[in-house]
């Protein structure tokens, strides 16, 4: 894989994982959570959202979890 396609992931990955985090401390909701991601400039193909409502979902998933484990 080139240095871009690897620096893109990682910034995908990064950025996902922070809001990952947000959203687990109650810091983002998903609707904020959600302008984020389109307003932002990641290649979500690189780490399998082919959607932003993958995405979504994701995250969605991501907090009904948080709030499980709680």
């Amino acid at each position: 894989m080139g240095k871009v396609k690897n620096w893109a992931m990682e910034n995908a990955e990064n950025f996902l994982s922070n809001l990952e985090s947000q959203i687990k401390s109650g810091a983002q909701t998903i609707t904020s959570a959600m302008l984020l991601v389109n307003s932002a400039d990641i290649a979500w193909d690189l780490i399998g959202f082919n959607h932003m409502s993958e995405v979504e979902e994701y995250l969605e998933d991501v907090k009904r979890k948080a709030l499980h484990d709680n």
